[in-house]
């Protein structure tokens, strides 16, 4: 059996025909949108949620379609609903982020009913899906899979359920689509009529999520949210950096006459065994150069999943607007002290807002996703003039071939779980 993904490649790993009709089974189908299912490869099943036509107010054609978590979190209070905030940063549009659930109330409610039966015998409900407060792990893409497109992944942190959305422009302008896949124990088999009201929720969900009051100043934000920063022209080696302590373990130190003023008249050169790295990356770089002058500030080697090439990084931009005065003073000093060291005119320039280019060497890495299992023997073909046969195995039974039993619900057991949702 598969393990539970923890990222939004590994989810698209495991379920392949995630963004697809292909594959799965629709339970309902109605004006607002419709509803299938498959088995869920990490136990239970997948439930998706696809809704066409949804119009977005004042979408730009460059603007995203989901807001990464740290652009969400410079909200006004105000339009601030969901109570959302950012409770650790993780990356580039990764963040744990805590929200109040009373705005999901009612489609997750509606989720419980149908989709938290633990099995087909059990009358008690098992309540999955979250209606208040809550931690959870959120991750947003912009340009994925496709230019255009967003996807969001989350998960609570007790992992009861995982959910996956994904965003597309639809040829006519302001218009997008959105499917919601969520992970479920069970889907009810009921007569398919009260789907209807689970597709109409989440369409009114997804309604108001993409245009939320605030959502155009959000989008906005979150386009600039990043600076993306380049080192260029270091022919003679690694740059440099502070030596604010003789005890530190640095060989070759160059005194400079300049910093003196600052406190930062010795130099010396970088390397990535100073925070554990094997090799050169700028954020690493930076933010070791920042910490030295007494600043701390979180930047990114990679950027909408994908790593950047090791002379880039991404920093905030409002992070960046903070320090950088005092950044570019002391780091015209660690130029002068690298053509003391080396001689001749050249030094490591550093340039902002450049293309980010990213790694084509290598992916982001995918765990290991499966645990070994037995592979049955594969049955023998046996041709009968035009016709096929199949041999069955012994060993095989009939597993999942054997036909579901369908039940229908008494009107007062329906009512009775039905009326939690309402």
């Amino acid at each position: 059996m598969a393990i539970c993904p923890e990222s939004i490649e590994e989810f698209l790993h495991l379920v392949p025909n995630l963004l697809e009709d292909e594959g799965w089974q629709i339970c309902h189908e109605c004006p607002a949108g419709k509803l299938l299912k498959q088995s869920c490869p990490w136990g239970g099943h997948l439930v998706k949620l696809s809704c066409q036509n949804i119009p977005v107010s004042n979408l730009g054609e460059r603007s995203p379609l989901f807001v990464r978590p740290e652009a969400r979190n410079r909200m006004l209070p105000e339009l601030n609903e969901e109570r959302y905030e950012v409770v650790k940063q993780l990356g580039a549009g990764e963040a744990l982020i805590m929200r109040n659930g009373d705005v999901y109330t009612r489609f997750f409610k509606l989720c419980n009913v149908f989709f938290s039966l633990k099995h087909k015998d059990d009358a008690s409900l098992a309540f999955l899906f979250p209606t208040g407060n809550e931690i959870v792990h959120n991750v947003v893409r912009h340009n994925y899979v496709e230019i255009g497109d967003s996807v969001l992944f989350g998960r609570n942190h007790t992992r009861t359920y995982t959910g996956f959305a994904h965003a597309r422009r639809q040829k006519e302008p302001g218009l997008v689509s959105i499917s919601l896949t969520l992970t479920a124990r069970t889907v009810a088999n009921w007569v398919s009529v009260p789907f209807q009201s689970v597709i109409t929720s989440a369409r009114a969900l997804m309604d108001w999520y993409v245009n939320r009051p605030g959502m155009e100043e959000m989008r906005r934000l979150d386009e600039q949210f990043y600076v993306v920063l380049t080192i260029h022209s270091w022919p003679r080696g690694r740059p440099f950096l502070p030596v604010l302590d003789t005890a530190e373990d640095i060989e070759d130190v160059t005194t400079i006459d300049a910093g003196r003023r600052q406190g930062l008249a010795s130099w010396g050169r970088y390397h990535p065994r100073m925070v554990g790295s094997s090799s050169f990356a700028l954020s690493e770089y930076l933010m070791l150069f920042l910490q030295k002058l007494g600043e701390h500030v979180d930047m990114y080697q990679s950027l909408e999943g994908k790593e950047l090439q090791h002379y880039q990084c991404v920093v905030p931009q409002h992070e960046w607007q903070r320090v950088k005065d005092r950044f570019y003073t002391a780091y015209n000093l660690q130029k002068s002290a690298y053509r003391r060291a080396n001689g001749g005119q050249a030094a490591p320039g550093m340039s902002e807002h450049a293309e980010p280019r990213f790694r084509t060497d290598r992916g982001l890495r995918l765990p290991q996703l499966y645990r070994p299992v037995l592979t049955p023997r594969a049955p023998a073909l046996v041709v009968h003039n035009t016709f096929l046969e199949l041999e069955e195995p012994e060993d095989l039974g009939t597993g999942d071939f054997e036909r579901t039993r369908s039940r229908s619900a008494s009107p007062r057991s329906f009512h009775n779980k039905l009326v939690l949702a309402i």
